[in-house]
């Protein structure tokens, strides 16, 4: 091999598949080493083969003796060339493992090549992200209602790099909540340079999403810094997530506080904590109470997983009236005092269900009484819940069969057919009486076309939704 002609290869091979020129030369020692072994059939390891790294003279010893640069080419000639794509291969597969694995959380851009049809949604998009790197991104991770063209191009973080066989698969996502927080790095200087933090992230991706964050220091204040004049800086973020709904809020260390920023833009007078159930009642005027749910719930639910809390939004009449219930159902408690009652009640403990997921100790410290007692109790409540639980299925049931059994009204065309016509009568025109005046357009009831539905506003603006009934998750 000639010494120009090494390092000419070494340097295409460097460009070409984006390895580090060292790489390459230890690749091509390996597949010269495994060649001259096969050809001489070492077994003791006494062959030697090195490459210059400065003018590409390759030296080699079979023990004492050196071989020719004549033989080792033609050693090279059949064998190595084999081998040494395959190394080549293995190490560019290394490489793009150890390169993408470290920007695993960080954004990359791409450019969409082609996309993969795949049943139940598990098609998705092939993105070339430099050179001959390709990454997935699958149809779960795009943001709904996103469709690219082959040519688009787009940013996206890596979710995933894996090992497949010879190959890396890099797995990509635009729904990742990391995703959001690398935009906020991205366009806006003091969360970049930690003067702004970001401190949770919940997401419904296309719908809504909610970032708290907060400062240190004292002279900035956070949420007008991620919004910037008039949205200036979050429109940039918006656009990249398909328009999504950003609200930023304060991140505060009391709870109490904090529910009632996650809740923005509703208004909320009071929350109330109840820390055996990991439950947050957040207390509303009637006129704030549709936007404090939001729409199809998603401001309430971004709430609770932004602060950790199972929140539930009532106003005071609706607070009042759930306690007075949970006193009367509770009246069927065993052993317990009205006093003892109005204590689980106080407690949260509003239902059955509730009730059930009590600790025996909590609840024994709470009313006062043994443990053994207390257990009783809980026993009694999930059958208790398992009775109500069974009761609503079976009403549930039961109106799906009634609608299913309804029988659907005859069309007037098939009435019409089957009922015989009437002789036809030609009266007299005293017979006839006097036809009414034809009512005037003004005495029709107008069609009321007003929309009710109040738009969603981007960032910090008020959103006024329709109200959705939630169901408290078990803890």
């Amino acid at each position: 091999m000639n010494p120009t002609d090494v390092l000419r290869m070494v340097e295409q091979i460097h460009r070409q598949r984006n390895l580090p020129r060292e790489t390459v030369f230890k690749v091509l020692e390996e597949a010269l080493l495994y060649a001259a072994r096969k050809h001489f059939g070492d077994e003791k390891g006494d062959l030697v083969i090195q490459i210059d790294r400065r003018t590409g003279q390759i030296l080699a010893r079979h023990g004492p003796e050196e071989i020719s640069p004549e033989l080792l080419g033609r050693i090279a000639a059949q064998t190595a060339k084999q081998v040494l794509t395959q190394r080549i291969r293995e190490a560019e597969s290394a490489h793009i493992y150890e390169e993408y694995a470290a920007q695993k959380g960080n954004i990359v851009q791409g450019m969409v090549t082609r996309r993969e049809e795949g049943g139940r949604g598990s098609g998705g998009y092939v993105v070339t992200l430099g050179g001959q790197v390709e990454a997935f991104l699958p149809a779960s991770r795009v943001i709904p209602h996103e469709q690219f063209r082959t040519g688009d191009r787009i940013k996206a973080i890596v979710e995933e790099v894996r090992k497949e066989g010879g190959r890396v698969r890099i797995i990509l996502s635009r729904t990742h909540n990391d995703f959001v927080r690398r935009l906020f790095e991205q366009e806006i200087p003091e969360v970049a340079d930690h003067t702004v933090e970001i401190k949770a992230i919940a997401r419904k991706p296309g719908k809504r999403c909610k970032v708290a964050v907060v400062s240190n220091d004292l002279r900035v204040e956070p949420t007008g810094a991620c919004i910037g004049v008039r949205g200036s800086r979050i429109k940039n973020i918006i656009e990249q997530l398909g328009g999504e709904h950003i609200d930023v809020v304060r991140w505060n260390a009391s709870p109490e506080v904090f529910v009632k920023e996650a809740l923005q833009p509703a208004q909320v007078d009071e929350v109330l904590l109840f820390q055996q159930l990991g439950r947050a009642t957040a207390l509303v005027r009637q006129d704030e109470l549709k936007k404090a749910i939001g729409k199809e719930g998603h401001n309430v639910r971004l709430a609770s997983l932004l602060t950790g809390w199972d929140i539930e939004v009532m106003t005071q009449d609706e607070l009042n009236e759930t306690i007075q219930k949970a006193e009367e159902i509770f009246q069927s408690l065993p052993g317990l005092t009205s006093e003892q009652i109005a204590r689980i009640v106080s407690d949260g403990f509003w239902s059955f269900n509730d009730l059930s997921y009590a600790e025996p100790e909590y609840l024994a410290n709470l009313l006062e009484i043994s443990t053994e007692q207390a257990q009783e109790i809980i026993a009694y409540a999930e059958s208790q819940a398992s009775q109500e639980e069974e009761q609503s299925r079976k009403a549930a049931a039961t109106a799906r069969q009634a609608v299913a059994s309804t029988p659907e009204p005859a069309s007037a065309e098939v009435a019409t057919t089957e009922t015989a016509p009437a002789p036809t009568q030609f009266p007299s025109e005293t017979d006839l009486p006097a036809a009414p005046p034809p009512a005037s357009i003004e005495e029709q009831p107008a069609a009321d076309h007003t929309n009710h539905q109040p738009q969603e506003a981007v960032a910090e603006s008020p959103v006024p939704v329709t109200e959705t009934v939630l169901q408290k998750p078990q803890t």
